[in-house]
């Protein structure tokens, strides 16, 4: 099921909590899966680490999570849901992300079609360099 959404999603909020070592590695093998799977810049990805209010049982940094995401390539947060912390701002990132994205497809589409509609007109063309 797991490779289905994958399959067909087009945005990732990959979670773990920073207070798990365990759920923080499962995280990365998931980024790892949808990495496999798909052409990552064509789809919005978060990392977030959960329940930061609970700092004095971290087993994860909020540095090695952002060293992590850079990796990845992927945006970042840390969000508490007893604080209301950043919860909105996930989603906004991720809708963000999903709109950069199909600019960037809609671009490209257009230029596709340029280029089609040009290559009917070959002649009418030149090039300088």
């Amino acid at each position: 099921m797991l490779n289905r959404y994958i399959s067909f999603a087009d945005a990732f909020v990959i979670c773990y909590s920073i207070s798990s070592r365990k759920s923080f590695e499962r995280a990365f093998e998931l980024f790892q899966l949808v990495g496999q799977r798909r052409n990552v810049s064509q789809i919005a990805r978060v990392l977030v680490g959960c329940k930061c209010d609970a700092s004095a049982f971290r087993e994860v940094s909020a540095s090695e999570a952002n060293s992590l995401s850079a990796q990845l390539q992927c945006s970042f947060a840390e969000t508490s849901s007893l604080e209301n912390l950043n919860i909105f701002d996930v989603f906004d990132e991720c809708v963000s992300q999903l709109n950069y994205i199909r600019i960037l497809r809609r671009s490209n589409e257009d230029q596709e079609e340029w280029y089609r509609n040009s290559s009917k007109n070959a002649s009418n063309w030149c090039c300088f360099l």
